[in-house]
């Protein structure tokens, strides 16, 4: 059975393969969590796009977007189970 970071290794590996724009943003883990039957992680990692750092309005600051995954993949032999991006929070409600 994977742990923590081997599910990690494992979730960076298929975003390259799969979503390379995405990995290419440089995500950061917002959270990583064992399903309750313990089947499968699930990882969730955001980026934004563009460059934060070089805004100088407001205008500019509001203009980047955060994107996010989902990976989820089998706990038990880390094959890949699925990639997604999850339904925003304020639409959640």
């Amino acid at each position: 059975m994977l742990d923590a970071s081997q599910a990690m290794e494992r979730a960076r590996k298929y975003l390259e393969e799969f979503v390379p724009d995405f990995a290419a943003m440089d995500p950061r883990v917002e959270e990583i969590a064992l399903s309750p039957d313990s089947s499968a992680w699930r990882v969730k990692l955001y980026a934004y796009t563009g460059d934060r750092s070089e805004a100088a309005t407001l205008a500019e600051l509001l203009r980047f977007r955060r994107i996010e995954k989902v990976i989820s993949i089998s706990a038990q032999d880390g094959a890949l189970i699925g990639i997604k991006n999850p339904i925003p929070t304020s639409l959640a409600s």
